[in-house]
């Protein structure tokens, strides 16, 4: 499954996988230039080798342009190896051309550090809280409610916002350590295994 927003961009999300890659295995992940990076996103290193890194923020599935478009950065970078990371998945064809050509795929990889003021969710809740505590002000100043009852109320909304994005903050965290905890990207253990044995 997709975990797809329209308030993170692409340089948001290659920021976010080289700090990803940087906590797994990976060091000196960094973000190549925005401007003419050949299909190449981030640059990283793993235990000798250099990686060529394309990364996918995508709501739909990656295509096998991406494999090719990497493949061919490798080179220009002058890499060992390539891998295209996504939020989203891939499609057979993009599978089948990255098994040929030694590409690493790495799905699902979502970001995490969207503030939740920031999500529709998140940007719902905090209009509602607003119109309340309006609606609360100008009840209390044309003396339909007075204003000791219009705080209290304005009082419970606000207080009910918060528990509401603590608890979805603490949902969140939780998804995604489980997700985490899932075998689902065996590439990473593949070039480990590879990797330590040379």
């Amino acid at each position: 499954m997709s975990l797809f927003s329209r308030e993170i961009t692409g340089t948001d999300y290659e920021v976010y996988c080289a700090r990803y890659l940087n906590s797994h295995g990976y060091r000196n992940a960094r973000v190549t230039k925005a401007s003419r990076d050949m299909g190449v996103d981030v640059i990283a290193r793993r235990r000798g080798k250099t990686y060529a890194v394309q990364c996918k923020y995508y709501s739909g599935k990656v295509g096998n342009y991406a494999v090719q478009e990497v493949f061919a950065g490798k080179s220009y970078y002058e890499c060992d190896r390539a891998i295209v990371m996504t939020n989203s998945t891939f499609t057979p064809a993009a599978k089948a051309l990255a098994e040929n050509t030694d590409v690493i795929l790495m799905e699902n990889i979502h970001y995490r550090n969207l503030p939740f003021a920031r999500t529709p969710l998140g940007r719902f809740v905090i209009t509602c809280v607003l119109i309340f505590l309006c609606v609360g002000c100008l009840f209390s100043f044309t003396g339909t409610f007075p204003l000791e009852k219009a705080l209290f109320l304005d009082g419970i909304i606000t207080g009910s916002a918060a528990v509401f994005i603590l608890i979805y903050n603490i949902a969140k965290s939780l998804l995604f350590r489980i997700r985490d905890s899932r075998p689902a990207n065996t590439e990473p253990e593949e070039v480990s295994e590879e990797d330590s044995s040379l």
